[in-house]
């Protein structure tokens, strides 16, 4: 089975939450105009990341972190758009729900590789401290993988 596309994916999530929108009488729907606008700034994300020009002088981003920011501007666009009915925060909200969601996956297939690497036995945690080192792990991580990144920046940029 192929790997498919990380944009592809979060497309395919945003048109989840869509359906699930329109199909949930309990919340109020939200314009078809608006999953367009959180489409078109994930577009823009994907052109960038797609775009092989190095950008002299500006730190990388990461692409969670990045499309993170896409989606509070189109809400943000959205609720300042005086031609386009305010969607209800929901919408935005599970979409970032679901990055971060697939952000901690991550994090946490790499901490089990630890406790895998290690032959740990984490079976007398309390799920309160294993969700405290999960968080800082996380934390931890993203600090790590923001020093390399701009490591390999900086690299790239004297080549």
């Amino acid at each position: 089975m192929p790997k498919r596309n990380f944009f592809d994916v979060i497309k395919n999530t945003i048109e989840e939450i869509q359906k699930k929108n329109q199909e949930n009488p309990k919340e109020e729907t939200a314009e078809p105009t608006v999953f367009d606008l959180i489409k078109e700034k994930i577009q823009q994300v994907e052109q960038k990341r797609n775009t092989k020009r190095v950008e002299q002088g500006k730190k990388p981003s990461s692409i969670l972190d990045l499309i993170k920011e896409k989606v509070e501007e189109a809400r943000k666009e959205n609720k300042n758009n005086p031609d386009q009915k305010t969607a209800p925060p929901s919408v935005f909200d599970k979409l970032q729900k679901r990055i971060e969601l697939k952000e901690k996956r991550r994090t946490n297939a790499s901490l089990r590789t630890v406790i895998d690497d290690y032959g740990l036995d984490v079976g007398s945690l309390t799920q309160s401290s294993i969700s405290q080192i999960q968080t800082q792990y996380q934390a931890d991580i993203k600090k790590i993988n923001e020093h390399y990144a701009n490591l390999l920046h900086d690299l790239v940029n004297k080549g």
